[in-house]
């Protein structure tokens, strides 16, 4: 058990994945424990900054470098190197001073901490103290902040946004809170607060209408940070503009959303069997990114396509550390006819890589169950 340290850019809505991949690729002493990671490890990180149990990231050593992404794939072999917080050495800049003048005792008064907040004069402590007056005093908050949310200040709109998103997550009120929050998504152009704000609603997906779920859609035109976030709000939803959207995204330009879309669609689809969502899949199998190009794969084994063992066949041709979804497919499949081609693959790579031999290994066992 160990901490990783915090990287040394934190962005407005927490911290960004690739600022974590950026720092863990550096030569910055990232952990604070003896660790060299192994091919395909599995990082998982719990993101508390600026509030508790908020973000969380998975990140996957492959190729020599950290990652987006995860091992799902026989994860009994992956060990689970760290756990915690990060250790808390910068902070965001735009709403945390850096200085090291830590709150009084006399700050604990709410208006203090709340003055301090919205003044820009806060330390990370004086965040720590608001996040646990929220959860213990929801009621004198709630009026606070209706006003700050109208703000023309974008740093008073962040704050509102922080604030009100803890009061949604720890359920006060949160009906009148989700309509703020919705009042707020209406007049926002800055992507920072829109991101954080989209994000915030998949607390209780359940909630989400087709109000909601419209006023979502029309930021599906703004950056990645905003991209990425309606796909977490979205996912698992069924319904025709969350379907409109994945499938949107799946051409995107940026590989990691078209990746991420064909992800959810794949949920989508073990809910709802649809030609559309399978058009997209036989489309994407020719992707030039090879974990988006394998998430379509995937997605057709899973709806047993005639053709999803040709497609599989020519991606065992180049099978490599990252093809552990494509043994998922075969799984699925369960045609024992694969075992001879899994077998030569063991061969060719058992002087180069045994972590994916064992996997290969194991694919066999399962299909002569």
């Amino acid at each position: 058990m160990g901490k990783i340290k915090i990287p040394h850019k934190a962005l407005g809505n927490g911290v960004s994945i690739d600022a974590i991949c950026q720092q863990l690729n550096s030569n910055f002493q990232s952990f604070d424990f003896e660790y060299t990671p192994s091919e395909r490890d599995s990082l998982h990180i719990k993101v508390s900054h600026p509030f508790e149990d908020f973000k969380y990231f998975t990140l996957i050593f492959k190729d020599n470098v950290w990652q987006s992404g995860s091992n799902p794939v026989f994860t009994s072999i992956t060990e689970k190197i760290a756990s915690g917080r990060f250790k808390k050495q910068t902070i965001e800049k735009q709403y945390i001073s850096k200085q090291n003048d830590y709150l009084k005792a006399e700050a604990d008064d709410l208006e203090t901490i709340f003055s301090q907040i919205i003044t820009n004069k806060s330390t990370y402590q004086s965040w720590k103290r608001l996040q646990r007056k929220i959860q213990q005093e929801p009621h004198f908050f709630l009026p606070k902040v209706a006003k700050l949310y109208q703000s023309k200040i974008q740093e008073k709109r962040l704050t509102a946004s922080f604030i009100l998103i803890l009061l949604y997550y720890y359920n006060f009120k949160a009906q009148q809170v989700k309509k703020m929050l919705y009042d707020l998504l209406q007049t926002e152009h800055v992507e920072e607060i829109i991101s954080l704000v989209i994000r915030a609603f998949s607390i209780r997906k359940e909630g989400l209408s087709e109000e909601y779920i419209n006023l979502i859609y029309n930021f599906k035109f703004c950056e990645n940070d905003v991209k990425h976030s309606i796909m977490f709000a979205f996912a698992g939803l069924k319904h025709e503009k969350v379907v409109d959207v994945f499938i949107e995204f799946s051409n995107d330009s940026n590989s990691e959303i078209r990746k991420t879309a064909l992800f959810n669609l794949r949920q989508i689809n073990k809910l709802t069997n649809t030609n559309k969502i399978k058009n997209v899949f036989q489309k994407r199998v020719g992707d030039t990114y090879q974990p988006a190009r394998l998430e379509a794969i995937l997605g057709l084994a899973e709806l047993k396509d005639e053709n999803s063992a040709n497609y599989i066949l020519k991606e065992l041709e180049t099978l490599n550390t990252q093809s552990a979804l494509l043994l998922d497919a075969i799984a699925i499949l369960g045609d024992t006819d694969f075992i001879p081609h899994l077998e030569s693959q063991i061969e060719k790579h058992k002087n180069s890589d045994t972590r994916l031999s064992k996997l290969i290994q194991q694919t066999i066992e399962y299909l002569k169950k």
